[in-house]
């Protein structure tokens, strides 16, 4: 077992919307990011993917709602949703996939 930890993880990275993996659950990855400004639309045809808000203001856009995250709170975008993320401030997104997925969508 191998204990990991969410800041020290994004230490080495500066850039928003480069995910750093984090853990390995079978055939899932917990992935942390930097999100700061606009990611871009996109999707993932045959993957869910949920998004839990670590820290700042986290926001999860679909072509037909808005949801707003704080620190604990969390969503799942279903598979086939175009979607993306921002945050006007920053914020850390845990995110939790199947390891094959494409962050940047398919």
């Amino acid at each position: 077992m191998e204990p990991f930890n969410v800041e020290k993880a994004l230490e080495g990275t500066g850039e928003p919307f480069s995910p750093v993996d984090l853990a390995y659950v079978d055939d899932h990855v917990l992935r942390c990011s930097l999100v700061k400004g606009h990611f871009h639309w996109h999707r993932h045809i045959a993957q869910d993917e949920l998004f839990l808000c670590h820290s700042g203001r986290l926001r999860v856009e679909t072509r037909e709602e808005v949801v707003e995250l704080l620190p604990g709170e969390g969503v799942v975008v279903p598979k086939g949703a175009e979607h993306r993320t921002s945050s006007a401030e920053g914020a850390v997104a845990l995110v939790i996939e199947r390891r094959e997925t494409k962050s940047k969508g398919d």
